[in-house]
């Protein structure tokens, strides 16, 4: 039943992927590699023109040129720009083992809570969102204040930019400088968009009580663009949620917009294609989903139905504490548990085009592309190149970050030719670096650092001895999910506690959830579990093809 009373909004074309582009190899001469670093500066006007391995829209323009102009717009990205009025003057950044990207874009950082700390973890893992937040079904709560001081969320901002980010959905939190706060209608009206906002209980159930679908208070429908928290959990319960926000439940609402969604862990193909046809989008929190459920969602799903998926740290009680932590999450779990499924460019545009496009701003920052902003940062790509620069990337690889064309960290030396002396001196994994908290925040890097004696610490040199789990496990039965323990052996290639032989997804992490009943989802039952199923509504097909798999182009 559950099958046939949805298969009614079924829609596919069938085909493969398509090619955005190719990786282009410039060739002009490469600069000379600098004494130290990973960049040199050659004073000039105010506009700027870089050399490096450039992550375009289309692939990487390795040896390419990046103008930025006076106005802070990019100008300029080819393999020679040479015709360009500011390229005999333009200030020089010749980067020769340096790969630029777009600045990264959390999609979802709660800022309002980055005072906390880790929370302590036992072990135990939860079914629902309920469970953990307000110690329903003989669960053991998790604290989470909210309140932190614009101080600590000074702190958490320039931690995301020592990682490379320059914008962030902070989900209110926000305050003025350093990073763009897209929830912000300042931030957001500077680059011509409305803001992001974030609905966390769209059902209006943030008191626990489980009622039928007629009894929900549904949120109604923003004119800005609202990311929305539902099937947050593995249990029936979370994916009831969903099916109330669809209306297909008697007393149900459709409230599903073409806007992002998060949780979706209590999901199936059905659920995921249904979503497609609403428009929406993904914002995926694996390390969050892994911590508090034991279950990183069900990513592979969204991908094959071509839903666009975002990257989101989420907050550091049970989440990461920069995107670049985040994003290791996500590398860790795809290579050793989701067998590979997204490529090294899937995942850095999790953290660039896709979360510009899902979040609105895609005509405005995130990819590099002439007339939008120039947020930038360049990684060290001296032990790894291309999109793996960046997904590799530890803070001390983050040689320089613009917003709009200005520097504002980097590199000590490079800063300084870039006119950024008067900034904060700061070490960095034993790098020196600058970082421009006074110009930004209005307080020193000092005084900033006093206020937050205690806080979570700003630079994460190596993974903290306390980060949230990234090992999808559930070491004891509740609310009757499996038991597993994520450790990936010869008779279990994806640690979710079903032995090869009788896996329907034998390398692709698939555990069994109490909302599927006691079977591993596949709901075309072809003997192909949808994480791993091509076409998991279609049996026997190869691949699924709609209008979202080519995303954005």
């Amino acid at each position: 039943m559950h099958l046939a009373r949805r298969l009614s909004f079924f829609w596919l074309v069938l085909g493969s992927f398509a090619v955005r582009g190719t990786d282009v190899a410039c060739p002009g001469p490469v600069p000379p590699t600098p004494p130290s670093g990973v960049c040199t500066v050659t004073a000039g006007s105010s506009a700027l023109r870089i050399q490096a391995d450039l992550l375009g829209p289309n692939g990487v323009i390795g040896n390419g040129q990046l103008i930025v102009g006076s106005d802070g717009l990019i100008a300029c990205v080819a393999c020679d720009c040479s015709t360009h009025p500011d390229y005999a003057t333009a200030t020089r950044i010749e980067c020769p083992q340096g790969v630029v990207s777009p600045g990264l874009i959390d999609a979802l950082n709660r800022l309002a809570f980055s005072q906390n700390p880790p929370a302590t973890d036992s072990g135990e893992r939860y079914e629902h969102r309920h469970d953990w937040r307000l110690g329903l079904n003989m669960h053991t709560p998790i604290s989470a204040p909210g309140g932190a001081s614009n101080d600590q969320r000074r702190w958490a901002e320039l931690r995301a930019l020592l990682a490379g980010t320059t914008s962030m959905n902070s989900v209110g939190g926000g305050v003025s400088g350093m990073v763009r706060n897209l929830d912000l209608s300042t931030d957001a009206a500077a680059l011509a968009a409305s803001q992001w906002r974030t609905q966390t209980f769209p059902l209006g159930d943030s008191s626990g009580t489980e009622l039928s679908c007629a009894n929900y208070a549904y949120a109604s429908a923003q004119p800005e663009i609202e990311t929305r928290v539902v099937a947050e959990g593995i249990a029936m319960r979370a994916n009831t949620e969903w099916t109330c926000m669809t209306g297909q439940y008697a007393g149900g609402v459709d409230r599903i917009e073409a806007e992002p969604l998060t949780g979706m862990i209590g999901v199936d193909a059905i659920d995921v294609n249904e979503s497609r046809l609403h428009g929406t989008s993904f914002v995926w929190t694996p390390r969050y989903n892994v911590r508090l459920y034991g279950h990183p969602g069900v990513p592979g799903v969204f991908r094959a139905l071509g839903v666009p998926i975002a990257l989101a740290s989420n907050w550091t009680l049970t989440g990461s504490m920069s995107l670049q932590r985040e994003l290791a999450c996500a590398d860790d779990l795809n290579q050793d548990y989701l067998a590979a499924q997204f490529s090294d460019r899937e995942l850095w545009e999790m953290v660039t085009r896709n979360p510009a496009q899902i979040g609105g701003f895609g005509q405005a920052i995130g990819t590099l592309v002439p007339g939008l902003r120039a947020d930038l940062a360049i990684f060290n790509a001296q032990a790894r190149s291309n999109y793996r620069a960046v997904i590799d990337a530890e803070p001390a690889d983050v040689a320089l970050v613009m917003r709009a064309g200005t520097a504002l960290h980097g590199d000590a030396a490079l800063m300084d030719a870039l006119g950024q002396s008067s900034c904060d001196s700061l070490g960095v994994c034993g790098t020196a670096k600058k970082v421009c908290v006074q110009s930004e925040f209005g307080v020193s890097l000092s005084t900033l650092t006093t206020g937050n004696t205690g806080n979570n610490p700003l630079l994460l040199c190596d993974a903290p001895s306390d980060e949230p789990s990234c090992l999808p496990a559930r070491v004891t039965m509740t609310g009757g999910a499996a038991t597993y323990t994520g450790q990936i052996t010869p008779s279990d290639s994806d640690g979710d506690g079903i032995a090869n032989d009788v896996d329907n997804c034998p390398t692709v992490f698939n555990p069994i959830r109490p909302m599927d009943t006691n079977a591993q989802a596949d709901v075309d039952a072809d003997g192909i579990g949808d994480v791993c199923d091509a076409c998991p509504l279609v049996s026997g097909e190869s691949a699924c093809f709609d209008v979202f798999k080519d995303g954005f182009e």
